[in-house]
């Protein structure tokens, strides 16, 4: 009996102990099992704190996707946590580069992790990204949050 995949991934749904011991070969073993690159319209890393980001790696090239939420917190939760998380900016922004990449592209909201922007500080690599990203979002005519998008909504 085949099983449709899930367009819908939110490890919210697990128990928050299970969801936060999960690895980066967890995650990329079930997004593999499910050919997220091709399937999966909405990823949510909910409790997700021991996930480094190799584990997105079956994401690449995805046009699929629509939302990738990286703040590892859940619905209605603060964005502050409490201790690091392992998620690291150098190997996740380059799989999210090979998304917004990809020609017919339709990712249309990402929620970064609160931490990599945390005292106003935002890294040059994070930087070019939102930049591209915007970019990305513009070429489909989807606006963001920025001060440039705001101001052409009215």
């Amino acid at each position: 009996m085949n099983v449709p995949a899930p367009d819908l991934l939110d490890f919210g749904d697990l128990e928050k102990d299970l969801a936060m011991r999960l690895t980066d070969q967890d995650l990329g073993s079930v997004l593999n099992c499910i050919d997220a690159k091709h399937n999966l319209k909405k990823l949510k890393l909910t409790n997700c704190r021991g996930i480094i980001g190799h584990g997105l790696a079956p994401l690449r090239q995805s046009v699929v996707i629509e939302q990738i939420d990286l703040s590892l917190v859940g619905k209605f939760e603060s964005p502050i946590l409490e201790g690091d998380t392992l998620l690291s900016e150098s190997v996740t922004l380059p799989i999210l580069q090979s998304i917004v990449d990809m020609e017919g592209s339709v990712l249309k909201q990402l929620v970064f992790p609160q931490s990599w922007s945390a005292a106003d500080t935002i890294s040059q690599p994070l930087r070019q990204f939102i930049e591209s990203y915007e970019q990305h979002l513009d070429a489909q005519r989807f606006c963001c949050a920025s001060e440039r998008c705001m101001d052409g909504a009215s």
